[in-house]
């Protein structure tokens, strides 16, 4: 997450140990863990017979980002 903010210039802020998420930093977030992690991870498992799909609370209609 770290090298994809810095790749585009985001900043990150952390305190307390923790990164404070603004709407740029979720929106990053959401591309890399929603979609690239996401189909790593189910490619994965397929690949080892594990019958995976990727969902994601957006994919349900439970949560959307203000745009």
């Amino acid at each position: 997450m770290t090298r994809y903010l810095t790749e585009r210039g985001i900043e990150s802020r952390f305190v307390n140990g923790f990164r404070v998420t603004t709407p740029e930093i979720l929106d990053a977030v959401l591309k890399i863990f929603a979609g690239t992690v996401n189909t790593e991870l189910v490619a994965a498992l397929r690949s080892e017979g594990v019958p995976a799909v990727g969902l994601t609370g957006v994919d349900a209609d439970w949560w959307m980002p203000s745009r």
